[in-house]
């Protein structure tokens, strides 16, 4: 069953679709996805991004259900919408899992991977053909907890971090090197790239409460300086690959926000799971609804 499956690809990956759902942060939480999943179905959206930490393999207490339990049910829901749901790796998905698979089946971590039938895993650097020049995919992130999760894996007896979850010095060369030359219109991330002057930037280097806390509470000094590394790291991509009005999209840091640089490249973080109540209510802090182009389309106004 699986193995005919994998011969089927989204139409999404050769054909350029009109209104584009981006959401943040799910972590597995299945009440939180399903309403981000409705809301894309409101808007008429003919695929949803979810910003990396899906939530694959995510177990109790995290996720409100088991890992396949979750899967089946995105899966399920995105079936009865009529909507693919792709989704790039963050910090907090099975990296392990989903490279070994890969390679099993002999797909190159550039490529997509589908993990159900209406559901697929980005690859590294993935080009998707939307847009007058395209779409980028730049999956991981830094746990800046990760001592605790690491801790924690032992406690529970399961996996809550993952060793390769940021992008290597090798991976983004090869994202700079394939795509310096052919610039795109939109990033899909899970991190952003150090932005100097932005609200982000302040808020990250400049919160005290956030930067004494011991690794007694699960923030490290050391993870936090990484997290740093890397968001100076994802600048190189920013740079080289992102089109002078670009669209630059993130999730990980569980805040909604928006930045524009000199040159009118724009960044947009969107909020997590932990926004939303029983009721849906919070749903529009975690997601965006784009054109092919990366324009923003607003959703209050156009979901007819």
């Amino acid at each position: 069953m699986l193995t005919i499956m994998m011969l089927v690809m989204s139409k999404w990956f050769t054909v350029q679709p009109s209104r584009i759902a981006l959401v943040g942060d799910v972590h597995g939480n299945w009440a939180a996805a399903k309403a981000c999943l409705l809301w894309a179905g409101e808007q008429q959206a003919d695929v949803v991004v979810f910003l990396g930490d899906f939530g694959f393999d995510f177990e109790p207490p995290y996720g409100k259900h088991q890992k396949s339990e979750f899967e089946a049910c995105v899966n399920r829901w995105a079936g009865k919408l009529g909507i693919d749901v792709l989704y790039l790796n963050g910090n907090h998905d099975n990296w392990a899992w989903t490279d070994s698979e890969r390679e099993r089946q002999g797909i190159a971590a550039v490529e997509p991977l589908q993990m159900a039938e209406h559901v697929w895993n980005l690859g590294v650097g993935q080009r998707l053909p939307w847009g007058e020049r395209g779409w980028l995919v730049v999956p991981g992130g830094v746990s800046i907890d990760r001592v605790w999760r690491q801790y924690s894996r032992q406690r529970i007896g399961f996996p809550i971090w993952w060793e390769n979850e940021a992008l290597t010095d090798a991976q983004i060369d090869d994202i700079v090197v394939a795509n310096t030359d052919r610039p795109v219109d939109v990033v899909v991330a899970h991190d952003c790239p150090y932005l100097p002057g932005s609200w982000l930037s302040r808020h990250l280097s400049q919160n005290e409460p956030i930067r004494e806390r011991s690794e007694i509470s699960g923030i490290g000094q050391k993870e936090l300086r990484d997290s740093d590394d890397h968001q100076l790291r994802l600048l190189r991509i920013f740079d080289s690959c992102l089109a002078d009005d670009g669209l630059w999209a993130h999730g990980h840091y569980h805040i909604n926000w928006r930045h524009e640089v000199q040159d009118s490249k724009r960044v947009i973080g969107l909020d997590c799971d932990g926004i939303v109540d029983q009721q849906g209510e919070g749903v529009q802090d975690m997601c965006l609804l784009v054109d092919a182009a990366g324009h923003e389309i607003d959703a209050s106004k156009d979901s007819t």
